[in-house]
C-alpha cells in the first residue's frame, strides 16, 4: 500500500508514521508538513518527507501521485503567530486543496482529522455520538474550520470517482509529543521559559475546567487513523479514551494545583476570561475547556474494530512527563 501523510512531523503524525514504519502492508509513504524533518533521525526507512504546504495545491498533487490513500492530519492549530484569514486558509481551504490532489492522484480513499470541537461550542449530550449534528462555532476558529472542513468534504465526497471518505473526530489528543507541538508556536524566549519553569518543579495553580474531560493518547490516536486507512469501513468515527476526568482530576495529572472553587464560580470566571476581547485567535481555545467533549466510540470499536490501551490520566501523565524533561 502506498500512502501520503500530511502534518507527519505534528503529535498524531509523529506517532502514526511509527506505526506505519512496521506496517508490513505499507510500501511508500509521503509524509508532508511545512517544517524541515529528517526521516532517517527517526529510524524510518518507508518514509519520504517533503516540505510542502497545504495552501499549495501543485506541491500536493506532486506529493500524492501515487498514493493509494491520502491521510489529511495538516491543520494550523495554535493561532499564535497565524491571524484568521491564515488559519482560514490553512484549515479550510488547505483541506479543499488535499481532497482535489487526492482525486486527481486517484486515491481509494481520503481519511480526514477532524474533531470533536466539530460539534461546536455549546450545551452538548453526555455522552455525544456520531448523529449529533456539527456546528461552525464563530467563537472559536478551530470549532469552525473543523465543522466547515467536514461539511466541504462531505459534499465533495459525492461527486462520481471520488474517493471514499472516512472522519476521524477525537477528543484532546495528549501525549510526549504534545509538548513539543504546542511549544513550536510561541517565541523560542517562552518556550525556554516555561520548559526550565516545568521542568524544575515549578507550578502555578489554576481554576480547573467545570466539566468532565477527555484525553486521548497520541499512540491511540494513530493507531485510529491506521486502522480508517485500511480497514474496509467508511464513516464518521468518534475517537476517545474509556475514563472521563474532571477538571481537577486534569491538572493534577499534570502537575498543577487545582484552585479552590466550585464548579459554578470556575465556570463563569472561564466565561468571562474567554469574552474578553484579546486578538490572538489562540485566547479562544478557552471556549473548549467550557464544554463537555465526552465521546461515545462504540462505533468506533464495532466498525473500524479499534479500542484505546491508554486512559486520559495516562495520556495526561505523558505529556507531563515530556514536559519535565
Amino acid at each position: 500500500m502506498r500512502l501520503a501523510v500530511t502534518g507527519i512531523t505534528g503529535t498524531i503524525g509523529l506517532a502514526l508514521g511509527d506505526r506505519l514504519e512496521r506496517d508490513g502492508s505499507v510500501e511508500r509513504v509521503v509524509g508532508l508538513s511545512r517544517h524541515p524533518f529528517e526521516p532517517a533521525a527517526r529510524g524510518w526507512t518507508k518514509i519520504e518527507h517533503r516540505v510542502a504546504d497545504v495552501r499549495d495545491p501543485d506541491a500536493l498533487r506532486d506529493a500524492f501521485d501515487g498514493a493509494e490513500v491520502v491521510i489529511h492530519l495538516a491543520f494550523a492549530l495554535h493561532g499564535v503567530t497565524e491571524g484568521p484569514a491564515a488559519l482560514r486558509a490553512i484549515n479550510v481551504g488547505g483541506t479543499r486543496n488535499a481532497f482535489e490532489a487526492a482525486v486527481e492522484a486517484g486515491a481509494r480513499r481520503f481519511v480526514h482529522a477532524s474533531s470533536a470541537a466539530a460539534y461546536g461550542v455549546r450545551d452538548l449530550p453526555v455522552p455525544i455520538t456520531e448523529d449529533q449534528p456539527t456546528r461552525p462555532d464563530p467563537e472559536h476558529f478551530y470549532s469552525e474550520h473543523k465543522a466547515q472542513a467536514e461539511a466541504l468534504l462531505a459534499e465533495a465526497a459525492k461527486a462520481d470517482g471520488a474517493p471514499e471518505l472516512t472522519m476521524l473526530r477525537p477528543c484532546g489528543v495528549a501525549g510526549p509529543h504534545a509538548a513539543a507541538g504546542a511549544a513550536r508556536a510561541w517565541p523560542p524566549a517562552v518556550r525556554q521559559l516555561a520548559k526550565y519553569a516545568f521542568g524544575s518543579g515549578l507550578r502555578v495553580p489554576m481554576l480547573a475546567p467545570a466539566v468532565p474531560m477527555q484525553f486521548l493518547h497520541e499512540t491511540d490516536a494513530a493507531a485510529a487513523f491506521q486502522r480508517a486507512a485500511t480497514a474496509e469501513a467508511t464513516g464518521t468515527f468518534n475517537i476517545g479514551p474509556d475514563d472521563v476526568l474532571d477538571g481537577p482530576e486534569v491538572l493534577r495529572a499534570l502537575g498543577i494545583v487545582p484552585l479552590p472553587a466550585p464548579a459554578v464560580a470556575r465556570q463563569a470566571a472561564l466565561t468571562a476570561l474567554a469574552s474578553l476581547p484579546v486578538p490572538v485567535p489562540a485566547w479562544s481555545w478557552l471556549h473548549l475547556v467550557r464544554v463537555p467533549y465526552v465521546l461515545d466510540i462504540s462505533a468506533a470499536r464495532a466498525e473500524l474494530k479499534w479500542w484505546p490501551r491508554y486512559s486520559s490520566r495516562e495520556a495526561l501523565a505523558s505529556t507531563r512527563a515530556a514536559w519535565s524533561a
